[in-house]
């Protein structure tokens, strides 16, 4: 399956931590990643950007630290408008310039870079965050507090949201627990859905916003430890949650599970005693098929090495497909899932999946590297054929269609038509797919008149048009009635 490099000669902290999204994608196709990199003295945040599915890239910088101040932990998000949004956390900034705080910076559909915004500017660190943009376009980020919000000077779960500015912050999580590792998304109703782990005190936590928060929710509870939750959202809504569990001996194994109304029992996605698998990254399809991807040992031609693993959900989980398979350690895999922008769901592969990952060839030399799978795909504008007319009479005639790519969903189908290439009237749609035609009768026209019309298809992502066609009604012949002679002498 297609392998590109996004970005070599980065370090082991690229793309961590595993929770949060690194890619997405524009409805014209564009592919963002986001990373850190050295810019010779600190860590800086990158994005990088393809518009020819991910076999070349154009590096944009994103933050500008000065002095010994890095910048960690990006996460990435698109909205309706082709907005690029990109959260971190760094040490430099604001009054407690020797703290982590929460950064935010939005690059508009132009391609222009606005100010960065800091997010938080607290004496406590404020680090991992993960942010998701509902079908208004308004930003949701979470992330780990260590105190300055909670009145627990322990690390705790923190939202907020942005419209025009940054609101105030609301707490998650208020206790004197450990609470790590921040995922969220959100549903087709703008709510939003947030999981994150209590780390060594083995715990997988949910909670719900929709307005106001629900109560929190135990996705799994363990006597060792359940770590990094990386969460999804099906076409109803249901919240899709996928961990890693260790035994901190010999085993560690990935597990998922699913709410619907409550929270089912967990499943193992992959568990191989003896084996190392962790840090799971989940996307759904606009089939609603689950898929998860990790690290692993123990696989293929190289199980010394950390490799990369695939699993799409059964009932069991089918073995793995080993979607990476060499002498190096690869990692830190982060699957292309965002409900919205809800047009054309770019985010939302029709079939397959799309996923970045970090490879290292060397101390500290890696790469980030992104895979397409060979069946991915997403949905497209349509195409669409116009027809000649057809049973033409002084009054009436009918127009036909065919559609011969629906781009990947049923499309609204129908014609404009006029005596002009302005058309000026459009007629009825009628719901079609891949292959199928489409008429309409049009009545009420003049004899002897030429009209135009041209067939149209619309879907999620837009409308598309056949060519121009037009037809001519014929006239209508006088009547003549040959009446008696008269006046004959």
């Amino acid at each position: 399956m297609p392998t590109y490099t996004v970005k070599a000669g980065v370090d082991a902290n690229a793309l961590n931590p595993t929770s949060s999204r690194k890619v997405t994608r524009l409805l014209d196709g564009t592919i963002f990643v986001v990373y850190t990199q050295s810019d010779g003295v600190r860590r800086q945040v990158y994005v990088s950007y393809s518009i020819d599915n991910g076999v070349s890239w154009t590096e944009e910088q994103v933050s500008f630290a000065a002095g010994a101040n890095h910048q960690d932990d990006p996460t990435i998000a698109t909205d309706s408008l082709d907005q690029v949004h990109v959260a971190w956390h760094g040490t430099g900034w604001g009054v407690n310039v020797g703290l982590t705080n929460i950064q935010y910076r939005m690059r508009n559909a132009a391609g222009a870079w606005q100010a960065q915004e800091g997010v938080t500017d607290l004496a406590f660190g404020q680090v991992s965050p993960a942010i998701a943009i509902d079908s208004v376009d308004t930003v949701h980020l979470v992330w780990e507090s260590w105190g300055g919000i909670s009145a627990n000077a322990w690390p705790n779960i923190v939202y907020n949201q942005r419209v025009v500015a940054w609101g105030a912050a609301e707490q998650v999580t208020n206790n004197m627990n450990l609470n790590y590792n921040p995922a969220i998304a959100i549903d087709s109703t703008n709510a939003c859905h947030v999981v994150w782990d209590r780390g060594n005190n083995g715990e997988i936590l949910y909670r719900r916003r929709n307005g106001a928060w629900g109560a929190a929710e135990s996705v799994d509870v363990v006597a060792q430890a359940v770590l990094n939750p990386t969460i999804a959202v099906d076409s109803l809504d249901n919240p899709h949650v996928a961990w890693y569990y260790t035994d901190w001996a010999i085993t560690q194994s990935i597990r998922y599970a699913r709410r619907n109304g409550a929270w089912g029992a967990f499943e193992n996605v992959c568990l191989v005693a003896g084996q190392n698998n962790f840090n799971p990254g989940i996307s759904i399809d606009l089939s609603d098929r689950v898929h998860v991807c990790w690290t692993g040992d123990g696989w293929g031609a190289n199980p010394a090495t950390y490799n990369l693993l695939h699993a799409i959900r059964a009932t069991p989980w089918p073995a793995p497909d080993i979607i990476v398979d060499n002498a190096n350690t690869n990692g830190t895999g982060n699957l292309l899932w965002a409900q919205d922008p809800p047009i054309g769901n770019p985010n939302i592969p029709l079939n397959g999946y799309m996923v970045v990952y970090r490879e290292t060839t060397g101390v500290p030399v890696s790469s980030v590297m992104i895979i397409l799978s060979s069946d991915l795909s997403f949905i497209v504008a349509p195409s669409v054929t116009t027809d000649p007319a057809t049973n033409v009479v002084p009054e009436s005639g009918s127009v036909n269609g065919t559609l011969d790519d629906d781009g990947g969903v049923a499309c609204d189908c129908g014609f404009e038509w006029g005596e002009t290439v302005a058309y000026g009237n459009t007629t009825p749609t009628q719901s079609r797919t891949t292959g199928q035609t489409f008429s309409q009768n049009i009545g009420g026209l003049s004899p002897g008149t030429t009209y135009h019309f041209r067939a149209f298809a619309t879907n999620v992502v837009g409308t598309s048009y056949g060519a121009d066609m037009s037809f001519t009604t014929p006239a209508v012949l006088p009547t003549v009635t040959t009446l008696p002679a008269t006046g004959i002498t």
